[in-house]
């Protein structure tokens, strides 16, 4: 305790073990929201909080509400004490749906539910599948993250998008969900789970140390998302997108014989139509000249492709 003004009135420290006096959680509990929110609250029923586990509510503080916008995909992950983390800042900022795509570690090992604190209910409704498409199923956005923005660029395209970015892009949704992929602790999302991500994003950090603790990547990353206020237009849906994608591809497979790298040249038409965010109307006015275009392609009969001799 210490002496706060000339009145000499003891406040509790900031920290969860003070518990003050009872005539003291009186005083707390009859101050005003907003001067609350600007010292930030003292868990003056912490000790209650302890018992009741997992339905902890603390009586003052701020406001949280749940973002069902988002799903939280994590790929092999290794640590315990890394999901309990990332659990628990999901519930410190709303967010509830987990995803583990082959996890290494027990998610309801005693490491997990340890850090995990009283977000033990994110890990017990965590769904656990074995394939990167069965976690972001029904998702309209498959986000990867990476730390490392030049990586085997002759077989995939990564150009991540800053987090800021993605945040004022998310802003403008009306509906649909987005599931943001992490990947394992000592690897990263492999190549193959990058080419399945709508795009890349990445969080600045010092070109000495780039890469962030997977728990600390996830934190930021929700704290930046849970401040996004309501959308203004509908997105395009995910067999749209998909169909729009299949009918490039079938263009550029009918010219795979004079590019160099078709299957790279897919991988970016997909992280274009990521980017951009289309709306549902765009989608389809877009998926119809691709439609025409290639039933147009297919009555031409193709030409054997042209052997290319060397000069001497």
């Amino acid at each position: 305790m210490r002496k706060s003004g000339t009145k000499g009135i003891p406040q509790a420290r900031h920290f969860p073990g003070a518990r003050p006096s009872i005539c003291l959680r009186g005083r707390l509990q009859g101050r005003k929201q907003e001067h609350l929110q600007g010292q930030g609250y003292i868990r003056a029923d912490y000790q209650a909080g302890v018992a009741l586990g997992k339905n902890y509510k603390p009586a003052v503080g701020y406001p949280i509400m749940a973002n069902e916008r988002f799903r939280i995909v994590l790929v092999g992950t290794e640590y315990e004490l890394n999901l309990g983390s990332v659990a628990r800042a999901m519930k410190n900022f709303g967010f509830s749906e987990l995803f583990l795509v082959s996890p290494k570690c027990e998610p309801l090992g005693f490491d997990s539910v340890k850090y995990s604190k009283h977000a033990r209910d994110v890990l017990e409704g965590a769904k656990v599948v074995k394939t990167l498409s069965q976690a972001t199923s029904g998702c309209k956005f498959a986000i990867g993250t990476t730390g490392v923005l030049y990586r085997h660029w002759a077989e995939t395209i990564r150009s991540p998008i800053l987090l800021s970015d993605l945040k004022k892009k998310l802003a403008t949704l009306k509906e649909g969900k987005a599931a943001i992929v992490f990947g394992s602790e000592g690897l990263g999302l492999s190549e193959e789970h990058i080419s399945q991500c709508d795009f890349l994003i990445t969080i600045p950090a010092s070109n000495r140390y780039p890469i962030l603790n997977l728990s600390h990547a996830v934190a930021i990353c929700l704290y930046e998302l849970s401040a996004i206020r309501p959308r203004t237009f509908t997105p395009s849906g995910e067999s749209e997108k998909e169909h729009l994608i299949a009918g490039f591809s079938m263009m550029v497979d009918r010219y795979k014989h004079v590019m160099r790298n078709p299957r790279k040249v897919k991988i970016a038409f997909r992280r274009m139509v990521g980017k951009s965010m289309l709306t549902d109307k765009e989608c389809a006015s877009i998926l119809g000249v691709v439609r025409r275009a290639g039933s147009e392609l297919a009555a031409i009969p193709s030409k054997p492709p042209r052997n290319r001799v060397r000069k001497p």
